[in-house]
C-alpha cells in the first residue's frame, strides 16, 4: 500500500503545480490585457491633450470620445470632456466678439451653444441609459440640455431617466461620484454666468444623490445669498427709481403728478419710511404752493429758501436741499439764483452718483479677490489630495477672473512642480505571490 500512497501524493503534487500555472498563465493573460487596455487608454488620453493644446479640438473630441467607449465612466476622459466643452464655448464667445456679446446671451436660450458637444453629451446619456447606469447618464443629458435646451430628443431622454431614477434607490460609490462631479460642473458654470434658478436647481440634483456633498453644501449657500442680493438690489434699485422720479415731479411743482407717483410707490413698498415722509413732505408742500397762490412772492422768503438750500447743498443733503429750491421757484419762478442753485444741486447728485458707483466697482474688485482666492485655495486642496488636473482647472478659473493674480502663478507652479514629481516617482512591481513571482 505504501508505494501506492507514495505515487498518489506525486499525482496531486504534479497536479497542483500544473493547476498553479495554468492559473499563473491565465492571470498574466488578464493582467496583460489589462495594460493593453490602459495603455491604449493613456494613448487616447495623450493625443486628446495635445490636440486641446494645439487648439485641434475636434480631434481631441474624436479621442476623448474613444475612451468613453472603452470605459463610460472614466475621470480623466470627463474631466477633459468638461475641459473641452469650455474651451468651445470660449472660442464661440470670442467668435462673436463684444459688440454682439449681448444680442447673442438674449438669444442664448433658442440657439444650441454648440452641436457638438450636445452630440456628444447625448450620445454619452443614451450608452449609460442602456447600460442602467441613470445617474450618471442624467449628469450628461442635463448638460446636453446645457447646450441645446429644446432638443426634444434630450428632454424625452431626461423624462425617462427622471422615472428609473425615482424609482431606484441604490447606486454604486463610482456611479455617485462621476453624476455628482458631473452636476456639479454644469451647476458652477450655471453660477458663473449668473442663472442663479438653474443653478439651484441643478444643485438638488446633485444633493438628491449625495446628500452631504460638502461642495455642493456650500455652492447651494453661496447661490441663495446671490439670489437674496439679487432681490434686494433689485428692490433697492425700483424704489430709488421711484423717488428719483417723485423728486423730480416734485422739483417741477407737479405736486398732482408726484401724489400719483408717490401712491403707486406705497402700494408697492407700504411701509418704507422715506416714501411716507416724502408723502407728507410733498403734501405739506402742495398746500403752501395753494396756499402762496394768493400773495405775491416775498423777496425775504426767497431769500431765505436760497439760503437753506445753499447750506442743505454743502452738507450733500440734496434731496432737503431741492424742497427748499423748489419752495422757492414757487415764489420767484425767474429768479436766476434760484436757478443757479437748482444747477448746482443736479451736479452735486451727480457727483454722488459717480462716487456711489466707483465704491460699487471697490465692491466687486473685492469680491473678484475674494473669489480668486477661494480657487486659489480649493487648488491647493486638490494637489495636496493628488487631484492636479482638479487644482488647475480651479487656477483656470482663478485666471477667468483675474488673469494677473500672483497668487494663483504661484499656486499653478506649486501644482506643476508637485505634479512632475508625482510622475518622475519610481514603480513598484507588485507579485500575487512568490509562486507567480518565480514563475
Amino acid at each position: 500500500m505504501r508505494p501506492f500512497g507514495a505515487a498518489f501524493v506525486r499525482y496531486l503534487e504534479d497536479t497542483s503545480r500544473k493547476c498553479d500555472g495554468e492559473q499563473t498563465a491565465e492571470t498574466q493573460i488578464r493582467v496583460q490585457r489589462r495594460m493593453n487596455r490602459e495603455d491604449h487608454i493613456k494613448n487616447f488620453i495623450d493625443k486628446a491633450r495635445t490636440a486641446i493644446t494645439n487648439g485641434e479640438y475636434e480631434s481631441a473630441l474624436n479621442e476623448i470620445s474613444s475612451v468613453l467607449l472603452h470605459d463610460p465612466s472614466h475621470t480623466e476622459a470627463l474631466s477633459l470632456a468638461t475641459q473641452l466643452g469650455e474651451l468651445l464655448e470660449d472660442k464661440r464667445l470670442n467668435t462673436i466678439g463684444p459688440a454682439g456679446l449681448q444680442f447673442h446671451e438674449a438669444k442664448s436660450d433658442v440657439a444650441p451653444l454648440s452641436s457638438t458637444m450636445y452630440d456628444l453629451h447625448l450620445a454619452k446619456a443614451q450608452q449609460l441609459f442602456a447600460q442602467q447606469m441613470y445617474d450618471t447618464a442624467m449628469a450628461e443629458i442635463t448638460q446636453a440640455l446645457l447646450a441645446n435646451p429644446f432638443a426634444e430628443e434630450a428632454q424625452e431622454l431626461e423624462q425617462r431617466l427622471q422615472q428609473k431614477v425615482s424609482t431606484r434607490r441604490t447606486v454604486s460609490p463610482l456611479q455617485t461620484s462621476a453624476s455628482v462631479n458631473a452636476v456639479l460642473l454644469v451647476a458652477k458654470r450655471y453660477f458663473e454666468r449668473k442663472r442663479f434658478a438653474e443653478a439651484l436647481e441643478e444643485v438638488d440634483t446633485g444633493l438628491a444623490i449625495e446628500g452631504n456633498h460638502p461642495e455642493l453644501l456650500w455652492l447651494r449657500s453661496a447661490i441663495l445669498e446671490q439670489i437674496e442680493v439679487q432681490g434686494t438690489l433689485n428692490r433697492e434699485q425700483r424704489l430709488r427709481n421711484y423717488v428719483n422720479r417723485i423728486r423730480e415731479r416734485f422739483v417741477k411743482t407737479e405736486f398732482n403728478k408726484a401724489l400719483e407717483e408717490i401712491q403707486a410707490a406705497l402700494d408697492e413698498f407700504p411701509a418704507d419710511r422715506e416714501l411716507i415722509a416724502l408723502r407728507e413732505e410733498i403734501a405739506a408742500a402742495y398746500n403752501s404752493w395753494q396756499e402762496l397762490q394768493l400773495f405775491e412772492c416775498h423777496t425775504t422768503t426767497v431769500n431765505e429758501h436760497i439760503r437753506n438750500a445753499r447750506q442743505l447743498l454743502r452738507f450733500d443733503r440734496v434731496a432737503e436741499a431741492a424742497s427748499e429750491i423748489a419752495l422757492g421757484l414757487l415764489l420767484a419762478p425767474s429768479n436766476e439764483e434760484l436757478k443757479k442753485l437748482e444747477k448746482e444741486m443736479w451736479d452735486t447728485q451727480s457727483r454722488l452718483e459717480h462716487a456711489r458707483m466707483r465704491e460699487e466697482d471697490e465692491r466687486q474688485s473685492v469680491q473678484k479677490s475674494v473669489t480668486v482666492q477661494m480657487h486659489v485655495i480649493a487648488a491647493e486642496e486638490f494637489a495636496k489630495l493628488g487631484q492636479f488636473n482638479r487644482a488647475l482647472d480651479e487656477l483656470a478659473q482663478a485666471y477667468l477672473i483675474n488673469p494677473t493674480s500672483a497668487e494663483a502663478r504661484q499656486m499653478e507652479s506649486n501644482v506643476r512642480q508637485a505634479q512632475q514629481r508625482t510622475a518622475v516617482s519610481p514603480l513598484k512591481l507588485v507579485y500575487r505571490n512568490n509562486r507567480a513571482a518565480r514563475a
